[in-house]
């Protein structure tokens, strides 16, 4: 399937998910609902080049919705965990936050850049935005 079609297919899943009742109730994240919309995301935002993370968590995060942690080792290679927390106010700001981190994890592990919010990460707001999606900070 040509990405362009593939892009197209999956906006109009997600404002199908969007627009039911339960998108703007309190959203409870669970591992299916992580591995299920990253895939989705892999594929229509980053043509399936983005590599699984090494580990996932779902855990309370003071001052952030998400994080992607990084060890360094001398011996293996660096590890690159995702941390999301236990509910979300919504069901968009869980996809907007996986997002987000996968965004993060594009940067440090195909791009080796620092994962900061600069230049390269927001080059992905126009992606996002046609999605119907934020980016932010």
């Amino acid at each position: 399937m040509k990405k362009r079609r593939k892009v197209k297919l999956f906006k109009k899943h997600l404002e199908a998910v969007l627009q039911r009742p339960s998108a703007d109730k309190e959203f409870y994240t669970n591992m299916h609902s992580i591995t299920s919309w990253y895939d989705h995301y892999n594929s229509a935002i980053f043509d399936n080049k983005l590599p699984k993370f090494d580990e996932i968590k779902i855990k309370r995060i003071h001052g952030a919705f998400g994080q992607v942690v990084y060890t360094i080792y001398k011996t293996k290679p660096q590890q690159y965990i995702l941390e999301m927390l236990p509910k979300y106010p919504t069901k968009k700001i869980f996809l907007e936050t996986l997002a987000h981190e996968m965004i993060h994890l594009y940067q440090m592990k195909i791009r080796n850049n620092t994962g900061n919010h600069n230049k390269l990460f927001y080059s992905f707001k126009n992606r996002l935005n046609y999605l119907g999606l934020q980016l932010s900070r």
